[in-house]
């Protein structure tokens, strides 16, 4: 489903694939994500217990805010009040 601004995926409700796709769309400019129902969020170690799988949904997805804001925004302060460097690469 496509919007003018917004794209709905009903598909793919593993963890790793959700975050490979944000970090695709991420790439192509989009700014706001929002999942619904972080229930239905899969892991791939079906065995794991409640916790250590809502642990590793939460784990990638808060990677994502912290890497994604970093890179969008490279001149942010940090919570130092200091602005965040970026490594130079050759």
């Amino acid at each position: 489903m496509c919007y003018k601004n917004i794209q709905i995926y009903q598909d793919g409700a593993q963890i790793d694939k959700i975050a490979a796709r944000i970090r695709k769309l991420s790439k192509k400019g989009y700014k706001i994500f929002a999942i619904d129902s972080r229930m239905k969020i899969r892991v791939s170690n079906e065995k794991a217990s409640e916790y250590e799988k809502n642990n590793e949904i939460s784990s990638k997805l808060s990677e994502l805010t912290r890497t994604l804001g970093r890179d969008r925004n490279p001149n942010q302060p940090n919570q130092r009040g200091g602005l965040k460097k970026r490594a130079e690469t050759a």
